[in-house]
Parts: C-alpha cells; structure tokens; sequence
C-alpha cells in the first residue's frame, strides 16, 4: 500500500513524500481492518452459521420426535400441501413461459416478467400470460402496420413518362381541345382522332 501512496504522491510533484506516506498509512489504518484479522472473523461466522444450521435441525428432530401421531399427520400434510403450491407454481411458471415464447417475447423480458405473472392458480396465471401475449402482439402489429403506412407514405409514386400525345384521352377531354390540338392529334395519332369524330 506504501509503494502505491509513494508512486500517486511522487507523480503530484509533493515534497517529504515518505513522510506524507507515512502520515497518510497511519490515518488509513485506523479505518481498516488486517486481512488476517478479517480472514479469522469470516472463518468465525461461517463457523457459528454452520453451528447455527445443525442447532436448528437437531431442534427440528426433537420436535417430530416429541409430536403426538396427530401432530405427525398435521405436519405431514402441511408439508404435503406446502410442496404441492411449490409445484404448481412451477408448473404454472412453465407453462406462461410458453405462452410468453410462443408470443416472441425475449427471454430476458420474460424472465422480467413471469414472477409479475405466475401464481399457484393456474387459471389466474394463464390469463395473465394470454394478456402479456395478446397486448404485445397487438402492439407489435401496430408498430409493423404503422411501419408499412410510414414506407408507403414515404415512398415517391411513379410518374408517368408519356408526352400529352401518347396519354389516352377520353371523348370529354377530345372535344374540349381547340382546333390547333385537334389537327395535332389528326397528324399525330390519325387513328385516334377518327375514332373521337364518329
């Protein structure tokens, strides 16, 4: 620790480095704990958490062992019980995650949401789970219609490359030209021209 205090004051240009290291190792030591001292107390408390475990089993033993054949059967089925609500759970958490895979969520969003969505109750939590899935996939379809509409909308329309005299042209719009079109046309698309003066 001294060589590294040395070397960050050395490069702050200060003068008496050693004897500001050695002011500044004294003041750290007084916030820090020695590793072996930390090393031996962690040791202590993994020591006194495994006695701690064993304690409490050996209790847990003398209580089943001092229990009446009822209290026996009463703790068995809580146990029973307790173990069944554990499974379902389970079960139910298996079969949202379907649903939620099956609607293309990711699966760090459904790992986000499936403690939100699963319970014991199996119709409780497949609804949710249909809900997440209906939403999402409304949105998602949402967001692609309104993709599509931006493309289109975005999107230049093709223009037609014909002159006036290649464009067709209806009885109305023949008998709304002048004469100088008229003989245009004549010269230009005879057949055309026969066509509107019949």
């Amino acid at each position: 620790m001294k060589e590294k205090i040395k070397e960050v004051l050395s490069e702050l240009e200060i003068e008496n480095v050693d004897e500001t290291v050695d002011k500044i190792a004294k003041e750290v030591a007084m916030f820090t704990v020695p590793k072996d001292k930390y090393n031996n107390l962690s040791d202590r408390v993994k020591n006194l958490e495994k006695e701690k475990s064993d304690v409490q089993s050996e209790l847990d033993d003398l209580k089943e062992k001092s229990m009446t054949e009822e209290q026996k059967q009463v703790k068995a089925q809580e146990d029973y019980e307790k173990k069944t609500k554990e499974l379902s759970k389970e079960i139910n958490r298996m079969k949202a995650k379907d649903i939620l895979k099956n609607a293309n969520i990711p699966d760090d969003k459904i790992e986000e949401l499936i403690d939100k969505v699963v319970s014991e109750d199996e119709a409780k939590t497949l609804e949710l789970a249909n809900s997440f899935a209906d939403i999402l996939k409304v949105e998602v379809d949402k967001t692609k219609e309104q993709a599509k509409t931006d493309l289109l909308n975005n999107t230049k329309k093709p223009t037609s490359k014909k002159t006036d005299a290649e464009k067709e042209l209806t009885k109305s719009d023949f008998l709304a030209m002048s004469y100088a079109d008229k003989k245009q046309l004549y010269f230009n698309n005879p057949e055309q021209y026969n066509e509107f003066i019949k």
